[in-house]
């Protein structure tokens, strides 16, 4: 049997990490999340395990909590992995004197960060 990381949204991952946080175990968070009345962390799990929000089912939440898991991206977080891609790519075309290719990244990134700005949205680490 294969140990496979099951991709949680963000908000079911830090639920998970909240409960953690108070002492809660595996076992806890399940029996807890299953009969959920209350708000916050537990209601989150509770939602995403056992009603199917964001694709979920008592399993996954299972395989999450034994096996661990990855957290979803959003399209920020994709923007800024492609905006890191660039500057690296940027960096090593620098250091080899391809300045020709080097000059394409940064335009490039430049296009990233305008395009940005002009839609009024600010990311952490790209243009804020």
């Amino acid at each position: 049997m294969t140990n496979v990381k099951p991709t949680l949204p963000r908000e079911v991952a830090d639920a998970i990490e909240s409960m953690r946080k108070e002492g809660h175990g595996n076992f806890t968070i399940m029996r807890l999340a299953q009969g959920s009345i209350f708000d916050g962390p537990l209601r989150t799990i509770q939602y995403f395990a056992f009603n199917g929000e964001n694709g979920g089912t008592p399993d996954i939440l299972m395989s999450a909590l034994i096996n661990g898991y990855e957290i979803e991206k959003l399209p920020e977080d994709h923007v800024k992995d492609y905006f890191n891609r660039l500057n690296e790519l940027a960096k090593q075309c620098h250091e080899k004197a391809d300045h020709e290719q080097e000059s394409e990244f940064l335009a490039e990134i430049t296009g990233v960060t305008h395009t940005l700005n002009l839609l009024g949205i600010k990311i952490e680490g790209v243009n804020a």
